[in-house]
């Protein structure tokens, strides 16, 4: 009797909704419940976009709060696994981590975030997942699903984030978190230039909304991270250093960014090149110029448009441990190196075009870091990953490209104290 009555309240409250000014967020979408050994265990059942290319593909989608997963099941046609990107907004921001589970279920992981309400948006972007070992021209000719209607999740998908017993992870640098001010919580989704979508003949604001997310989000650090980083950085401490950054346009934003922080000076300095074979020339500057530290960034140029081709898997892990090896052999031997990854583009026209006109897509970029961190371990090379950083920001580059906005400044600054830190 007392489960029946409890099954009742849980229908009933179901059916409520919680109002966020205009819109509406399920206060619970369809909860079952089921034992499973001696604790009872909710899921929520996420709907499936009527619209999305994917309603053939996607059987169901529900989230096992207890577990922090979402489970997206396939119904084997058309695509046997897709890439996913789901992305949670609410206190914080946070990405899903995915990984298949047996046969036919996708599984998003997500860390440890305050309980409460939290939008959620899964997009899909293949059909399939990129490996390392895939020719050139497979790479190059595979298109992006298409931007317009790549999104699993229905419009205000909300779930339900309770407290779980585990910890975050040790290395995780820190969080976007809201903004005590804020009254309420806005849905953030997945910005697309689809190709074609030129303005003003097409009104790309449908899929291009800038969000205020950068207004509604901090970056704060994790504790273990303000231990590890110590105190903050001032000028003062710069004045006897050098920092070169070497690579592109990218680089070339970070030494601004961190500039436009701590005022002009010689302690940041952009060492061009664009692709691995740049390096030795690179280096020598480097040595001439007397830098401290140097820090590589190599990867848009041979993922971009420029060589009518992405750069392939094998040949980018081979050229970047000789330009690092060169690289070390070159400069001064009180040179501290490091390497960062390599930075996400958003999906804009020439990337999301069909067939693609640029490879720097999350799939390239995934296994270029995965090849450039097994390269740093190899030679012992501190690498910098900013993931926590800019993954759950990676489609806010004003410009498709450049992260000239609050995330790269705060970036810029997590590079600079990680430097400090390790050196």
């Amino acid at each position: 009797m007392r489960f029946s009555l409890f099954s009742v309240c849980i229908c009933f409250l179901a059916t409520l909704g919680l109002t966020l000014r205009n819109r509406v967020l399920p206060l619970a979408p369809v909860f079952r419940v089921f034992r499973d050994t001696n604790w009872i265990i909710k899921t929520e059942r996420i709907l499936v976009d009527e619209s999305t290319i994917f309603h053939d593909v996607i059987s169901s989608i529900v989230h096992v709060p207890q577990k922090a997963i979402i489970e997206v099941k396939l119904t084997g046609k058309r695509c046997d696994a897709l890439v996913l990107r789901g992305r949670l907004t609410g206190e914080q921001l946070a990405m899903l981590s995915w990984f298949k589970s047996g046969s036919g279920t996708l599984v998003g992981t997500y860390d440890q975030l305050p309980p409460g309400v939290y939008f959620i948006e899964i997009v899909a972007l293949y059909c399939s997942t990129f490996n390392r070992s895939m020719p050139v021209h497979i790479v190059k000719n595979t298109c992006l699903e298409d931007p317009r209607r790549h999104r699993v999740t229905a419009l205000n998908s909300s779930i339900h984030v309770v407290d779980i017993s585990w910890p975050a992870p040790a290395n995780k640098i820190g969080s976007w978190s809201r903004k005590r001010e804020l009254e309420e919580i806005l849905p953030i989704y997945t910005r697309t230039q689809p190709n074609g979508c030129n303005p003003p003949e097409c009104d790309i604001s449908r899929f291009s909304k800038l969000s205020q997310v950068e207004l509604m989000y901090n970056f704060t650090y994790s504790k273990e991270t303000m231990k590890r980083l110590g105190a903050v950085v001032s000028t003062n401490s710069l004045r006897s250093l050098i920092f070169c950054f070497v690579g592109a346009s990218h680089s070339r934003t970070i030494v601004e960014m961190l500039s436009s922080h701590f005022g002009e000076g010689p302690w940041f300095q952009h060492v061009d090149a664009r692709y691995p074979n740049n390096l030795n020339q690179a280096a020598e500057f480097v040595r001439l110029q007397n830098c401290t530290h140097a820090v590589i960034g190599i990867g848009q140029w041979p993922a971009g448009w420029p060589g009518d081709a992405p750069m392939g898997f094998q040949d980018y892990e081979q050229s970047m441990h000789g330009g690092l090896v060169n690289f070390t052999n070159i400069v001064n031997t009180s040179t501290k190196v490091y390497v960062r990854d390599v930075h996400e583009n958003p999906l804009g026209n020439i990337i999301s075009s069909c067939p693609p006109r640029d490879w720097r897509n999350p799939e390239v970029v995934r296994i270029y870091n995965e090849l450039l961190l097994e390269v740093c371990t190899r030679l012992k090379y501190h690498f910098i990953d900013t993931t926590d950083i800019l993954g759950p920001m990676w489609d806010t580059a004003p410009d498709w490209c450049h992260y000239k906005n609050e995330v790269g400044r705060v970036e810029a600054i997590y590079i600079l104290q990680f430097i400090l830190q390790s050196s």
